[in-house]
């Protein structure tokens, strides 16, 4: 079973797949030139291990729909054993995408100066972009606020960079980084895991998806 799962989540990163998400392949250039006007390496260990991960994720989240091709609903299951098999690779990837999270925020923060407010912040806020899955539909809202989620994700992760870089106390700028995650980013995710239950739903069914 593990094997196998291994082997459909390797298979889903082909070069074709890149082609539906041209966000994240341009935040990539946008990091690649912020690393390249960093010059101090530990500043720039610390943006690879907070900022990398996140731009990894959405990659691995755009490139592995729920939705399987054609050929899956033709094969002889029972729409029951279809939902174990797109639930349990849903809960692999996330699982997959937590461990890289975790590795990259071990690596930030032991270079960082180390801040228990901003180390529960990015947790939070890994851990929703974790969960995500694709809405291809560009003109529909559950695009706009799936991408309004990685946005202010990467901008909170920016903001805790800049405190976990220096000794100084920014309470101020915490209750701000705070209210917002509380006061935006949460209820947008709330508001999207409707589409992520849906997603998974009709992700059992062929003739609810369309070609």
């Amino acid at each position: 079973m593990t094997k196998r799962l291994f082997r459909e989540y390797f298979s889903g990163w082909k070069w074709s797949g890149l082609g539906n998400c041209q966000a994240a392949m341009s935040a990539f250039v946008a990091f690649g030139f912020s690393l390249f006007m960093t010059h101090d390496r530990k500043d720039m260990c610390m943006e690879l291990g907070l900022i990398m991960p996140i731009l990894l994720v959405m990659l691995s989240v755009m490139t592995h729909p729920v939705r399987h091709g054609k050929m899956f609903y033709l094969c002889p299951m029972t729409p029951v054993e279809r939902r174990g098999i797109v639930r349990r690779e849903y809960i692999f990837r996330v699982i997959i995408h937590m461990l890289l999270m975790a590795a990259g925020l071990t690596a930030a923060f032991s270079m960082a100066y180390f801040n228990w407010l901003s180390l529960i912040c990015v947790v939070i806020n890994d851990v929703m972009i974790c969960l995500l899955i694709p809405s291809e539909n560009k003109e529909n809202s559950d695009y706009i606020i799936m991408a309004a989620i990685v946005v202010i994700g990467v901008l909170i992760n920016l903001v805790q960079l800049v405190i976990i870089s220096n000794p100084e106390n920014y309470y101020i700028v915490q209750i701000i980084v705070y209210i917002f995650l509380v006061a935006v980013e949460i209820p947008l995710f709330v508001k999207y895991t409707g589409f992520i239950r849906k997603e998974l739903k009709t992700a059992d069914y062929y003739e609810k998806m369309g070609d």
